[in-house]
């Protein structure tokens, strides 16, 4: 998938939790599934679903009790393929942090910067969430 196009999602998502919606339809892709699994691992959403007759993801957003969103802010890095290698990513993730990096590694998919760390990966950096 084209880093462009998981920025446009995600760029879709932060929306959409700003507007307070309790279900977000995403086109369903490994990709995608992939970034929903980061994002619920860390607590951004409570879920996902397959909806079979759309062939989309209904993904469930996490609210705190003000009814703010647990993603305040999304940081993108560039619209270019920014390639960051195992060294970089570990002086990048002393420097960001609590936030959690996202990559795409063609071989694993969409990653967190953590899960690169401890498997000694690198790749193209999508975005920093908050």
């Amino acid at each position: 998938m084209q880093l462009k196009k998981l920025q446009s999602i995600l760029r879709h998502f932060l929306q959409s939790t700003r507007s307070r919606h309790i279900r977000i339809n995403l086109l369903k892709s490994q990709e995608i599934k992939n970034l929903l699994e980061v994002l619920q691992f860390y607590g951004y959403i409570i879920g996902y679903s397959l909806n079979s007759t759309t062939n989309s993801l209904s993904v469930f957003p996490r609210y705190r009790l003000d009814g703010g969103s647990y993603l305040s802010e999304i940081e993108f890095y560039s619209d270019l393929r920014v390639y960051c290698t195992y060294e970089k990513l570990l002086i990048l993730s002393k420097r960001s942090g609590s936030a959690i990096i996202l990559l795409y590694n063609p071989t694993v998919g969409v990653i967190s910067h953590e899960v690169a760390l401890m498997k000694g990966l690198g790749g193209v950096l999508i975005c920093k969430v908050q």
